[in-house]
């Protein structure tokens, strides 16, 4: 969660959590001063998960954003997947995307033509 405070002289400062927020205003500042501008919860995305056998490719229902995962060795073999207009333009985690992960998105309907570029 991400919390957005507004003091008494107009100064903004941003903490990632309540905790944070507190432990902060209790260490520095007088809580009288402060007044709860604005709080954000974190975008949650709900996910459509396949297994190809050696991993986990999942595709965010936002059509933005994805990741895969080795079943055995986790996000030491993984990474994010980044998509725009049912494209893929980004990944990371690894040098080059495991053929079965390329495979799967292709199959998914996923433009793959950013992983055939040189």
């Amino acid at each position: 969660m991400k919390v957005v405070v507004k003091d008494s002289e107009g100064k903004i400062y941003i903490y990632h959590s309540i905790n944070e927020l507190i432990t902060m205003l209790n260490a520095q500042f007088d809580l009288m001063n402060f007044e709860l501008v604005e709080e954000n919860k974190i975008n949650t995305r709900t996910y459509k998960v396949t297994n190809t056998g050696n991993f986990e490719v999942a595709l965010a229902n936002d059509g933005e954003y994805g990741y895969f995962e080795h079943n055995e060795l986790g996000d030491m073999l993984g990474g994010g997947l980044w998509f725009k207009d049912g494209a893929i333009y980004d990944y990371d985690g690894v040098p080059e995307l495991p053929s079965e992960v390329v495979v799967e998105l292709e199959n998914r309907g996923v433009d793959i033509t950013y992983l055939k570029e040189d």
